[in-house]
């Protein structure tokens, strides 16, 4: 995109990180996320939440917890929807019983 004179701003750096995560390519997805400080874009709650769901997606819930953990510092409160969608996957992984 900065080759062509185009500068992401966070909704592009969301939409991208989504999309390569909903796709399986996770290093890239984390390649975008490192790259928004540097386009001096700062994650926001959308970020945390997208972040969050593709750990917990691919079984990475000690990453996923943390980054829930440190939503706090990204100025985004966790709400029932994040704890939920982590009990869920969790559930869904045989690491909790839900019932």
């Amino acid at each position: 995109m900065k080759l062509m004179g185009y500068t992401p701003d966070c909704s592009t750096c969301n939409y991208l990180f989504l999309t390569l995560s909903k796709i399986g390519q996770f290093e890239e997805a984390v390649e975008v996320l490192k790259g928004m400080g540097k386009a001096g874009c700062i994650p926001d709650c959308s970020t945390c939440n997208y972040l969050f769901l593709t750990l917990s997606k691919i079984g990475q819930f000690e990453e996923a917890v943390e980054v829930l953990k440190g939503m706090g510092k990204a100025g985004c409160i966790p709400d029932c929807d994040n704890y939920g969608g982590l009990i869920a996957e969790l559930s869904e992984a045989r690491k909790v019983d839900a019932r």
